[in-house]
């Protein structure tokens, strides 16, 4: 996250596997390591025991 900021480069997270998983909260991969990426992709078929996706990101 340090080197993109400093390189003003976007962060996207692929997290289809740690949804609902890692993190205190569950709140995935970033969560778990401390970082907020400016998009996050997962999937709702997984942990979530849906079906679909997701892709989030920051309001600009």
């Amino acid at each position: 996250m340090a080197l993109a900021k400093s390189y003003q480069a976007c962060v996207i997270v692929e997290d289809a596997y740690g949804t609902g998983v890692l993190g205190d909260n569950g709140r995935g991969t970033s969560e778990y390591f401390g970082g907020m990426p400016d998009v996050v992709i997962g999937t709702l078929s997984k942990e979530i025991g849906s079906e679909g996706g997701f892709v989030v990101g920051h309001k600009l």
